[in-house]
């Protein structure tokens, strides 16, 4: 049995240049985040983190 290398477009070159985290003040409403999902066992939480960073 004999294997074929494929080039099917998955694998990328990651970009030479890095894109610099950017980092706002915001003023949040409120403290207190209210949740009406079913699928939670509580109805509010507190976040102190708003937004996310992802790394390729």
């Amino acid at each position: 049995m004999a294997r074929e290398g494929v080039d099917d477009g998955w694998f990328q070159e990651l970009p030479d240049a890095v894109i610099p985290t950017e980092v706002r003040q915001e003023a949040a409403r409120t403290l207190i985040t209210y949740n009406r999902s079913p699928d939670l066992p509580f109805d509010r939480s507190i976040n102190p983190y708003r937004g996310c960073e992802h790394e390729i």
